[in-house]
């Protein structure tokens, strides 16, 4: 079975300058044809929330990443050795527009 390495960056989002979070995934060996099901699982709960999730982009899958039910991590299935998640920071509405 491969082995899976998780980088994901930058370490730092920037709402200003629209910063985009990417989680790649490498594998040391080609992928079985089902793929390999990962989860990424976060401690925060609905800290993917602070994403824009209809901006998501996703390369060496089988489909889009499936958020778990407290929206702190995901789900994806990887079919290449190579493979990506990116979502950009959400905008938030500056306070002068947001609605009380």
């Amino acid at each position: 079975m491969a082995v899976v390495n998780l980088f994901a960056t930058p370490v730092t989002l920037v709402e200003s300058e629209g910063t985009f979070l990417e989680f790649r995934f490498t594998l040391d060996a080609p992928p079985p044809p089902e793929g390999i099901t990962v989860t990424v699982a976060g401690n925060v709960p609905q800290s993917l929330t602070q994403l824009d999730l209809f901006a998501l982009e996703f390369t060496g899958g089988s489909g889009a990443p499936v958020g778990d039910t407290d929206f702190s991590g995901f789900s994806f299935t990887i079919t290449s050795q190579t493979a990506t998640v990116r979502a950009p920071i959400l905008l938030m509405a500056s306070p002068k527009h947001r609605r009380p």
